[in-house]
């Protein structure tokens, strides 16, 4: 693979990983482009993995806003999004710490019961 192919790989599984870290949040493009100061076409472009460059300043700002780090964006670390749960509510920090210390058959069970309401959530952000 050219640096150029390594670079549009990395391009297009950084803005999956933007994607995935403002769906969590259940925040829309626009809510994230002017938590970020950039226009909703920028967003668009870094999630689709269009930019030419990804810059550091403005990675910073999307992890912020995302309640991230730039090493789960980038997967600098070989981090997951999906190991580490985004949540900004403490309410919903509490609620994720008590279903975490669960059977494992229990926490199937709420995420069941949750499922269509995280659905529901993702079809109203989109």
């Amino acid at each position: 693979m050219s640096d150029s192919e390594d670079t549009q790989v990395l391009l297009v599984a950084t803005g999956k990983r933007i994607r995935q870290a403002r769906r969590a949040l259940q925040m829309t493009q626009m809510e994230l482009s002017a938590r970020v100061g950039v226009g909703r076409s920028t967003i668009i472009e870094l999630e689709r993995g269009q930019r030419k460059h990804l810059n550091i300043a403005l990675l910073h700002k999307i992890a912020k806003a995302t309640n991230t780090t730039i090493a789960l964006l980038t997967d600098s670390a070989r981090a997951s999004l999906a190991d580490r749960p985004m949540v900004s509510s403490p309410t919903l920090e509490r609620v994720l710490a008590i279903i975490t210390t669960l059977p494992a058959a229990q926490q199937e069970q709420v995420g069941r019961v949750l499922e269509p309401l995280v659905e529901l959530a993702r079809a109203s952000s989109e």
